[in-house]
């Protein structure tokens, strides 16, 4: 395995355009790393006003209501 040490002496040799190649090639394998996604419940927590309590709530009601239509 490649340890962070010998890619540095690694591109250390290179001349300034070679590592800017480099660099871009870093990039663009970043880039195609898929990114986790998240679930709803932690979506809806960071992009609304609703908390941990609101959905808990919410979680018991359909709880009961499958108890109910069951």
């Amino acid at each position: 395995m490649l340890t962070q040490q010998q890619l540095y002496r690694k591109v250390e040799l290179l001349d300034l355009r070679q590592r800017e190649t480099v660099s871009e090639f870093i990039d663009f394998l970043l880039s195609k790393r898929a990114l986790p996604v998240p679930d709803s419940k932690t979506l809806l927590l960071r992009t609304s006003m609703w908390n941990e309590e609101n959905i808990k709530r919410i979680e018991d009601v359909q709880k009961l209501k499958g108890q109910n239509s069951a």
